[in-house]
């Protein structure tokens, strides 16, 4: 039995699609059941639940060996340094007292990063937290910037005829393909690919956003599309008309920073080689366009 959290988000669903189809028994959590009713119709079984809660956690992997640990991004949290740790003392205090032989914790890139560093620095104390666990196996998984955070984006090019960000538009980002992540991640538990503690960073193309946004307003038709850099205010306020909190907005904003200051990038891989195939070009063809001429949200 593996459980995996936040499967209804694109990364659990398409990770719970991909073990279920080699076989694997997974249980799946999230805080609704109707949400995961797709994946319960292929064989999948429901917890719903807190993963914050211990005493939920504890029953949700009572029978397992094995945990796919995906963070679930709720936006109207209030304080996301305490929801980051909640939840790694919530995995410790459950994995203490389960059968739970691997962790498999999907991270960020840049994740030590501590100073001014917003939500990064959030998955860096899971992954400190998680190093208290006597286990078998525990592999952190540190994709880039996945490219499916631009899907975000498209209201704002509907509604404001460009794409803004806090982050540089000129940095490198070291960009990273959903897909391309699950993969590595199944492949890796299917081929028991890690040993004793493990840490995987994985990247599939590098170009800065002005370059991104640049590719996408070709790709959708408008070739003169731009790309605004945000003041920090500027961009709290977008995000709070989106109705998310006054500390998610912050965190954000100060992710970016980090983002801008080179934080996200590869320190155990060559920077100069990605180590996934799917390219940004790829991705905006695949994925982008056909939501952007749908005028749907495949983001959570």
């Amino acid at each position: 039995m593996v459980i995996i959290t936040d499967v209804n988000s694109r990364t659990g669903s398409a990770l719970a699609s991909r073990l279920l189809k080699a076989g694997e028994t997974v249980r799946g959590i999230d805080d609704s059941r109707t949400k995961m009713a797709h994946l319960i119709s292929e064989g999948m079984d429901g917890a719903v639940g807190d993963i914050a809660d211990p005493v939920f956690l504890s029953s949700a992997v009572e029978d397992a060996d094995t945990l796919f640990l995906i963070v679930p991004m709720k936006t109207d949290r209030e304080n996301y340094g305490r929801y980051f740790i909640n939840i790694g003392n919530s995995v410790l205090k459950a994995g203490s007292k389960s059968k739970l032989k691997n962790v498999f914790f999907v991270s960020v890139m840049g994740a030590p990063e501590r100073e001014e560093a917003g939500l990064i620095s959030g998955y860096g104390d899971i992954e400190e937290i998680l190093d208290i666990l006597e286990l078998e196996n525990r592999a952190m998984f540190r994709p880039g910037y996945f490219m499916d955070h631009l899907l975000a984006k498209i209201p704002m090019i509907k509604e404001k005829d460009h794409i803004g960000e806090v982050i540089n538009g000129d940095v490198p980002i070291y960009f990273s393909d959903i897909g391309d992540t699950v993969e590595q991640i199944a492949s890796a538990y299917l081929n028991k690919e890690y040993s004793g503690r493990s840490v995987i960073e994985m990247y599939s193309d590098t170009l800065s956003l002005r370059t991104a946004v640049k590719i996408i307003g070709e790709s959708i038709g408008i070739p003169e599309l731009p790309f605004v850099q945000y003041s920090d205010q500027g961009y709290r306020n977008h995000l709070l008309q989106q109705k998310t909190s006054i500390p998610f907005a912050n965190a954000s904003v100060e992710m970016a920073h980090a983002v801008s200051r080179g934080v996200v990038k590869p320190s155990l891989i060559n920077p100069q080689v990605p180590n996934c195939p799917t390219r940004f070009s790829e991705f905006v063809q695949k994925v982008f366009v056909p939501a952007y001429r749908c005028n749907e949200k495949y983001f959570k």
